[in-house]
């Protein structure tokens, strides 16, 4: 079984697909999605979900100091007001001291009374936040700083 990462849109929709031999999984929005989607293909009959993370041995300190050896950045979430997890996927100081060169983010909120994805961007002083909804082209707004967004 392998899970790979895709997207589903041309835009940085992220998107995860699992396989084993010629079986696929939908695209889906996280690995266990993917697991979950893919086990189910194959035994239908099954009810069964994925048990999470901690089957794939990350509660295992060796195992994962062993993983993340040579890695230079870690993508890692942030909780706002309980509610809100917003996963920073990329991130790179410029050469100016304390500036942000790239850097990404995404996070599930409403857009519309609707649920959507939001992903920001920020490349060379470039700003750009996507939208994406179910079935509905993305919403990009640009801007050279971030209040033009």
């Amino acid at each position: 079984m392998h899970i790979t990462e895709g997207n589903e849109n041309s835009e940085i929709l992220p998107g995860y697909r699992c396989h084993s031999g010629s079986k696929f999984s939908d695209i889906e929005t996280a690995p266990s999605y993917a697991m979950t989607s893919l086990y189910q293909r194959i035994f239908s009959d099954s009810k069964a979900k994925f048990s999470g993370p901690f089957v794939l041995g990350w509660d295992n300190k060796e195992f994962l100091e062993v993983s993340l050896k040579d890695v230079h950045f870690q993508a890692f979430a942030i909780r706002i007001d309980g509610k809100i997890l917003v996963y920073i996927t990329n991130i790179s100081v410029g050469e100016q001291k304390n500036t942000i060169e790239n850097y990404t983010a995404s996070f599930i909120g409403e857009y519309n009374r609707k649920r959507a994805l939001f992903v920001q961007i920020i490349q060379s002083e470039n700003y750009k936040i996507s939208i994406y909804q179910k079935d509905n082209e993305p919403i990009i707004f640009f801007g050279s700083t971030p209040t033009e967004t």
